[in-house]
Order: structure tokens, then sequence, then C-alpha cells
């Protein structure tokens, strides 16, 4: 009977799929994708179809045998660690005609990302603002057991303030140095959790932060980034993007902080500092790095790391997570460019009025009815 009510709730997750994903977009633009780097050097969607082609047939499959081995749908939802980066890989869904997947098989891969993310929070799209996805006496242990640095208690915490938000700042940067567009692969914000007293906590993981296929990072001496940041009297929300959204000053509504990771030693403040100083170093030695890449490397860097984001299913499975010699072949001699310079431009809709710009938007994400036109 549970499996049956999953299965049903996972219909349901892919009709709402287009609305979702068009609602989000909307939020942030106008012309989607163009205004985020890596364009102008390439958008996104160039390089979408040459990672669905490889990506999503290898993840179909993976997923099979994970199963037939006996893992359930839990257990492989948790491989993971994180809902946003399982939201991410759904991204890639308006390109899934080209895996060359038949319906039925696409059809469920669809569904069944989406159903993992469900074993981590009930609001799958964060209809309601909210990415819960610990329990509320977690939270409260969380904050009874580590010391907080309350403000209240701070003379210098106005000084403090502004280093966690500029410490926030660089924290997201270097995430989008790594995974470009898709920072979330490695960065899961989540809350905002209520406490007594109009206190909230909202919680910053960047937790795989030396991927293996950037080298710039390698020397950097932390594997996770984890802040714990407590606001009074404001109202925070959270999109299915990963996004944070606040009226107000986030900034001068802190009232308290506790980094969880790394534990470099017993004073968080020169922790804190510290931090800051080699987050300003690796970002600026990553921005040399990345520079220096042309179109087809920065588009083989997008493909690598949406095949690190499905690493620990490989892993699993004892096989190597890198991708495929075709997918470098494919870029190198433009399979898709014809079909993708067309694409682009269905992302531009600035000329568009607001309700046009949705219906384009959700049938572009409509999984179903790409798949049906496909089959026909």
């Amino acid at each position: 009977m549970e499996m049956r009510v999953q299965y049903m709730a996972s219909k349901m997750y892919l009709d709402k799929f287009p609305s979702a994903m068009s609602k989000h977009f909307l939020r942030r633009s106008k012309d989607i994708g163009y205004d985020v780097w890596p364009s102008p050097i390439f958008h996104p969607s160039e390089a979408d179809p040459y990672v669905a082609k490889y990506l999503l047939p290898r993840l179909y499959t993976d997923v099979q045998t994970l199963k037939a081995k006996g893992y359930n749908e839990e257990r492989i939802a948790k491989l993971f660690l994180n809902p946003s980066r399982i939201a991410r890989l759904t991204y890639l869904y308006h390109a899934f005609s080209f895996s060359n997947l038949p319906a039925n098989e696409a059809l469920w891969l669809a569904e069944f990302l989406l159903r993992l993310i469900s074993y981590y929070r009930e609001d799958v799209f964060l209809e309601s603002g909210k990415n819960l996805i610990f329990k509320t006496e977690q939270i409260k242990n969380l904050v009874g057991y580590h010391k907080i640095i309350s403000f209240e208690e701070e003379k210098d915490f106005r000084e403090l303030q502004e280093s966690i938000a500029k410490l926030n700042i660089l924290i997201a940067n270097f995430l989008e140095l790594l995974y470009f567009c898709h920072q979330h692969i490695g960065l899961e914000i989540h809350g905002p959790y209520n406490l007594q007293n109009n206190n909230i906590v909202v919680i910053r993981d960047a937790y795989d932060i030396k991927p293996p296929f950037w080298d710039f990072c390698k020397g950097f001496r932390y594997n996770r980034i984890c802040l714990l940041t407590i606001y009074k009297n404001t109202k925070i929300s959270l999109d299915y993007a990963g996004r944070i959204f606040s009226r107000s000053s986030l900034k001068n509504k802190l009232v308290g902080v506790q980094l969880l990771e790394p534990k470099i030693d017993s004073n968080i403040k020169a922790n804190i500092y510290l931090l800051i100083h080699d987050l300003e170093n690796v970002i600026k030695e990553g921005i040399l790095h990345v520079n220096k890449l042309d179109k087809k490397q920065l588009m083989k860097k997008y493909g690598e790391m949406f095949f690190y984001a499905i690493k620990p299913i490989r892993d699993e499975l004892q096989v190597k997570w890198e991708p495929p010699e075709g997918f470098y072949k494919d870029i190198e001699n433009g399979v898709f460019d014809e079909y993708t310079r067309e694409k682009m431009k269905s992302f531009r809709l600035s000329s568009l009025p607001l309700k046009e710009r949705r219906k384009h938007l959700e049938k572009i994400w409509d999984v179903k009815k790409q798949l049906t036109i496909k089959n026909h």
C-alpha cells in the first residue's frame, strides 16, 4: 500500500513539475540563463543535450542494478546526501529526448528522481518556501549542543554581522565556480526552522567542495563548510533552485552563528576570519584557472559536474564516475550545435508578456509531452 501511495505521488510530482520550474525561473529572469555565468561564453541549454544523452541512460541502468541488488528507494535517495543535488538533475528534463531511453523508461526515471527528493522533505517543490530536511528536535539539539555566538553578548557584533554576510557570499561564489549554474550540486541551504522568540535557523552546508575535475581547489584545506545562522524578526523563504529570499537585510537580522564545519580551533571568530581569507584566495586562483578555458573546455567541465553528482551511485557499484569518451567526442564534433543554437532562443522571453512566458516555460519542462512527441 505504501509503495502504491509513493507511486501515485510521483505521478503527481511530474504533473506539477512544469509549473514549478516555470515559477522558479520567472522569479529570477526574463531571459533564462543569459544573466548567469558562463553566459555569454555558452548557454546551459547548449550543453544539456550532450549531458542528457549519456548521463540519463547511465543513471537509469545504475539504479536498476542497485534495485536488483536489493536497495530500496530510500537507501538510494540517501546516497545523494542532500535533496538539492537530486533536484539539479531534474534541470536536464528539458533534454530528456536526447537520452534515447524508451519513453516508459524515461518517464519512470523522471518520476523516480522527484520521488527521491520526497525522502528528504515532504514539500518537494518548496511551495511553502521552506526546505525542512531536519526535524524540529534535531535543530533544537544542534542549537543546544553547540555553543552559539549570541550577537547580543558581543561588543563587536556589527563587525561579526559583516563578516558572516561576507562569508555567505564567498561560499556561494566558490560553489558557483565549482558547479557553475548549478552550485547546489554541492551546496544545501535548508530552513527556515522556527525557534522561540521569533528566531529562525538557516543552515548553509557546502559539503562537496573539492571535486576532482578542478585542479585549483586540490590544495584547499577544507572538505566541508557548514554554517548555522540564527535570524530574528524576519521572514525567509527558499525555492526549488535552492535560492534564499528575504524582504529585509539578513545581515542586520543576524543574531547568532555557529561554524559547524570546519573545526579549526575553539575560537569561532578566528575560524571565520581564516575561512574568509582562504576562500578569497581559492576563488582568485579559480577565476584565473577558469578564464583560460575556451567554450568547449567549459562545456566539458559542465558535463563533468553532472556526472560527478551521481558519483555516489557509481561508488556503490564500484565503477568509475567519469563521463564516457563519447561525451567528449560529441562536444568536440559539435553534434548538437545546430539544435542548441535554436534551443537557446527559446529561453529569451523578455519580449513576451508574463502569461506567455509562463506557458512557454511549462511547455519546455513538460517531460510527458516531450516524450510523447518523440514517440510519434
